[in-house]
């Protein structure tokens, strides 16, 4: 282990002068700053505000969503540690990418030595792994996830392998699930973890298909990582499969998750060594998938010298199984897609060149062990030359003059956001919209979150449809009404805008320092800044309440068609699609109703309801006019205070409230299973309210309605986790109490 502290020292030494421009607060355009940034100040928020370390829902975007698998989840986040460390966000951010890149030089370096290659072996392997195209042009992108998953990968396969191999079977079992869990929680959304599974098991296919004598070690090695990676992972993993089916990753299409193949005319520049123009130009601004020259010679080497070696030929298919899944070749990719679990959510076929630069890694080092048998040091030295020139010299890079040109400093952006700087100030609670944003909001929400400024759209490829495809689309028919409802007040545009009930506050000055060399950021400062006169409160509460009943389709498309007519006024009225009938005012009906429903409708009437039309007076049809009549002679509603709306933390409101009728929230609490409602008088029943929003019926007893995000799911599986951590801590201590048993009567025996 000693002999070790040079080759790691050298693994910290070359990550901190790669990623030397980490250490600043300067950021590209990138999903550092829209997307991660965010992430990690909206933990920072809730733990320094609200001391809660494991934030479920954040407020921050599409008008407020759940945030249960983001990669800063909580206290098992690495971001935890750096924003300990560091309170600057953007530091503590930067500073993780170098954590995880030394992790992934380190873990790759002892997968090597486990597969017999000496320490000097063992750090070509490393290197290739820090410096091959694929890594480089996660750091170029900035994609924290799949770096998380990456770093840890080599140790995840080290300890799998240890649990086939070693006698120690149980306990390297145990141990290897536990890697896996953890590169499950840098890589929540499993574009490492899903492969690393898939890999895995072809690794312990490959061991009983080479020695079939070890299958029932090989299956039970697999059952348990399996169930120790399901236990630890419960907490994240149970409450991400209810969520996911409510989102637009349900299920991808076959045309995003077949996009981005690898082409075969392209191989050469993609895994091997990218060809280009001006040669030899260094470390330069462009992004690939290779290995280099030196270490894919090195590769060819020692399969064409070891072919029969059962490590080298496992690796070599490791590297062609990931060819052949990017390129689709033979349909292989269509295949997993048809057939196996979850795959449907993931997208684009070269998310899988990491295999190959991970088996390549290995097979680069022991190809420079083989070449230098019986060979001086300064051959070794000469091959590390090489490959320095190769992979860090005459390569790309994350970091060059090309791409920190058009870096931004994030503190002065910010403050020279004028226009997001002065709505920040503005009192009350209330969001915002971007009026050129229509789809997801790639480049506002560094502004926001910091701000503390509420937005409709968001940054993320997980939404709600009926949400971002159904309510705000047709919101684009009347924005400043269906706007308003979800409370906005404020909204910015880059152009002059005459649209109906959105007034001009102030043209601000131009932000010179926001990323001037992006021109799609320049929506987040304006510089047109307009006031909504039809936005409503946060929470207000209205009298009568309509139920559209029908088919599900036709009550949508008839509650949207009604909010868009003068004939809705959110102060007076609110359409329901699942209220019980006893509790409402009257009834649309939009659909034929059934025998049992015409039964309930009956009684309704008896009792002083109203049904539109009146199918007991024979009519089939209600005219607009009559709607627009009846609904608004409606009282009008009252807003409820901000100052009587608690945030208590990102997961729980408190309101107080008066009177009876429907207390309405424009939040999106009725999309999402897990809200529960708590008034005086006990449990409350919470539903959705013109489509979208949120209602509960008062009954003048409640003072204040407490509301909770705590999905069943993150219940059970915190239990699940916590009783496999007990049981796999049971198991381990009861191993190693074991072998000390048999170490002490070894000795007495002697």
């Amino acid at each position: 282990m000693k002999k070790d502290w040079p080759f790691l020292l050298a693994i910290v030494l070359l990550a901190v002068i790669s990623l030397s421009g980490y250490f600043n607060t300067l950021l590209p355009a990138h999903d550092v700053s829209s997307a991660y940034l965010p992430w990690a100040e909206i933990l920072k928020q809730s733990i320094t505000e609200y001391k809660d370390p494991w934030p479920l829902y954040q407020p921050y975007g599409f008008a407020g969503s759940p945030f249960l698998m983001k990669p800063v989840l909580g206290l098992d986040s690495l971001y935890l540690i750096t924003l300990l460390l560091i309170p600057n966000t953007i530091l503590a951010v930067k500073l993780t990418y170098v954590i995880l890149y030394i992790i992934a030089g380190i873990s790759m370096f002892y997968l090597a030595k486990y597969l017999g290659m000496e320490s000097k072996f063992a750090f070509i392997s490393a290197l290739v792994y820090m410096l091959n195209g694929h890594i480089l042009k996660l750091l170029y992108s900035w994609w924290l996830t799949t770096i998380g998953g990456y770093a840890l990968l080599p140790l995840a396969f080290l300890w799998g392998m240890k649990a086939v191999q070693e006698e120690s079977w149980v306990k390297n079992s145990l141990i290897a699930g536990i890697i896996f869990a953890l590169l499950f929680r840098l890589n929540p959304d499993m574009k490492v973890a899903y492969w690393l599974f898939l890999l895995y098991g072809l690794y312990l296919a490959f061991t009983i298909a080479t020695d079939p004598k070890t299958w029932k070690r090989a299956l039970f090695v697999g059952a348990i990582i399996l169930l120790v990676f399901a236990g630890l992972s419960a907490q994240r993993l149970l409450p991400n499969a209810e969520y996911i089916q409510t989102t637009s990753r349900a299920e991808t299409s076959w045309e995003i998750a077949s996009g981005r193949p690898l082409l075969y005319e392209k191989m050469w520049n993609r895994l091997v060594e990218p060809i280009y123009e001006g040669m030899p130009k260094i470390r330069r601004a462009q992004t690939g998938d290779h290995i280099g020259i030196i270490a894919f010679l090195l590769a060819l080497f020692i399969i064409t010298k070891k072919w029969k070696n059962k490590t080298v030929i496992f690796f070599t298919l490791g590297t062609l199984f990931s060819i052949l899944v990017a390129s689709n070749s033979f349909g292989l990719y269509r295949l997993m897609w048809e057939i196996l679990p979850f795959f449907k959510s993931l997208r684009y076929l070269d998310r899988s060149l990491f295999l190959f630069v991970f088996c390549g890694s290995i097979l680069a080092g022991l190809g420079a062990k083989e070449f230098l048998q019986n060979k001086k040091n300064a051959w070794w030295l000469g091959l590390i030359a090489l490959l320095f020139l190769n992979l860090w010299v005459f390569n790309v890079s994350p970091y060059t003059d090309a791409t920190t040109s058009i870096w931004s400093d994030a503190d002065l952006a910010r403050q020279n956001n004028h226009v997001l700087q002065y709505v920040a100030k503005q009192p009350g609670i209330f969001r915002i919209q971007t009026w050129e944003t229509r789809g997801i909001d790639w480049g506002t929400g560094f502004w926001n979150v910091p701000l503390k400024l509420e937005h409709i759209y968001d940054y993320d490829t997980s939404w709600n449809p009926a949400y971002m495809n159904g309510y705000l689309a047709v919101a684009n028919q009347n924005p400043a009404k269906l706007w308003g409802l979800l409370n906005v007040r404020y909204v910015t545009s880059q152009q002059p805008l005459n649209s109906s009930g959105l007034i001009l506050v102030n043209q601000f000055p131009a932000c010179e320092e926001c990323f001037p060399s992006t021109p799609e950021w320049g929506k987040a400062w304006g510089p047109y800044l307009y006031e909504n006169l039809r936005a409503m409160p946060r929470a207000w509460v209205v009298e009568r309440a309509v139920l559209v009943l029908g088919e599900p389709q036709a009550v949508t498309q008839a509650t949207y068609s009604l909010m868009l007519s003068a004939a809705f006024d959110p102060w007076k009225i609110v359409f329901l699609k699942d209220a019980d009938i006893s509790e409402v005012d009257a009834v649309l009906l939009v659909s034929q109703p059934s025998q049992e429903q015409l039964a309930r409708l009956q009684d309704f009437v008896k009792k002083g309801g109203k049904v539109l039309p009146d199918v007991f007076a024979g009519k089939t049809e209600v005219s607009g006019e009559e709607i627009e009549a009846y609904f608004t002679s409606f009282p009008q509603g009252k807003a409820v205070n901000d100052s009587g709306i608690m945030t208590l933390s990102f997961s729980r409101k408190e309101i107080d409230v008066e009177g009876e009728g429907w207390l309405m929230l424009s939040e999106l609490y009725s999309q999402y299973k897990g809200w529960d409602v708590k008034g005086a008088t006990g449990e409350k029943e919470l539903l959705a309210a013109n489509e979208m929003l949120t209602t509960v019926r008062l009954d003048g007893a409640e003072g204040t309605v407490v509301f909770t995000y705590a999905p069943r799911s993150v219940f059970w599986g915190r239990i699940i986790t916590l009783f496999s951590i007990i049981v796999i801590a049971f198991l381990l201590w009861r191993l190693r109490q074991k072998r000390g048993e048999v170490h002490e009567g070894m000795a007495a025996a002697q």
